[in-house]
């Protein structure tokens, strides 16, 4: 979990989603699925 942006660093998910996950349905998840490319970048930004 990256301790500032509050993401999994494997999979980029919150961890509500990732608590939540089992429970939603299938539109949910291809919703968080389509979102997890664009937080990739945030993971790898630098403070600055």
């Amino acid at each position: 979990m990256h301790p500032v942006k509050t993401l999994c660093i494997g999979c980029y998910r919150s961890i509500d989603e990732i608590i939540g996950w089992a429970g939603m349905t299938d539109q949910q998840r291809r919703r968080i699925m389509a979102e997890l490319p664009a937080r990739k970048p945030l993971l790898d930004e630098r403070p600055g």
